[in-house]
């Protein structure tokens, strides 16, 4: 009985339009509905340079932002192991001091919590799936978020240059406590310290065309999507950007958060 009724049915594809409308016509099987926002040029990579050094392609992007956080993870992996060494095994570690174990310390933390986390979480995924979740083909803005990406190249740069200047990076914590970090007491306190400002400088204005992007992002996404209807990695980016705009304004500026400024 089933066989029959399997040979004998038709199956017909319908467009939305129809079966919302009531109607009992059918469409072509070939039917495709009208896109819903209007073609945009994408950007395309032809070389190398194109597509890995000036590329605007917002997934390449989350590629590269996704290895240079692995390779910093590594970095900070490797001081995670040297501090572990000294802790368990201090006869084999005899080369590290004092000053080098507060070093590791700040130079791990900071670049776990801050450089790896930031650049995977947003950068790499952000990049990579948000425009997908929301809809869009792209970026807003891809030349502003190639450049983004470069910004943070060169303040991961300017973090690892501190390994190789007189006094070494700076030891005073990940957490930076002023005025400790500055004083002579502490390992780095001079060009250290202040090669990690220069860099966490870079870092959050690297930041801030990736969220801007994020705002802007809407007008490029499907149709009748809201922030409500976003995954919670979204809402969390856009809160995210909010926060961080703040506290950059207070930590480097000691500018107060004023209800004028929320």
């Amino acid at each position: 009985m089933s066989e029959e009724f399997n040979d004998n049915k038709t199956i017909q594809a319908q467009s939305s339009e129809t079966i919302s409308g009531g109607g009992s016509g059918t469409a072509p099987t070939d039917y495709v509905r009208p896109a819903e926002v209007s073609e945009q040029d994408l950007y395309h990579g032809h070389s190398f340079i194109s597509k890995w050094i000036f590329c605007q392609d917002a997934k390449v992007i989350g590629v590269q932002y996704f290895l240079l956080a692995t390779f910093t993870g590594i970095i900070g992996l490797i001081l995670s192991w040297l501090m572990r060494l000294q802790l368990g095994f201090p006869e084999l570690a005899g080369f590290m001091t004092a000053e080098h174990y507060y070093q590791f310390v700040t130079m791990h933390g900071m670049i776990m919590v801050v450089y790896f986390l930031t650049a995977l979480f947003l950068g790499g995924f952000g990049n990579f799936l948000i425009p997908l979740m929301v809809g869009a083909r792209d970026m807003v803005f891809p030349y502003l978020n190639m450049v983004s990406f470069w910004m943070f190249f060169i303040a991961v740069g300017v973090l690892l240059a501190s390994f190789f200047v007189p006094g070494g990076p700076t030891g005073a914590g990940w957490t930076l406590y002023p005025p400790q970090a500055i004083l002579e007491g502490t390992p780095g306190s001079g060009m250290g310290i202040l090669l990690m400002c220069i860099s966490l400088v870079l870092l959050v204005i690297s930041i801030h065309p990736y969220f801007l992007q994020l705002s802007f992002v809407f007008a490029m996404s499907a149709k009748n999507v809201q922030f409500l209807h976003l995954v919670f990695n979204s809402q969390s980016s856009f809160t995210l950007f909010i926060f961080s705009q703040r506290l950059f304004l207070i930590y480097f500026f000691h500018v107060p958060i004023v209800p004028s400024l929320i």
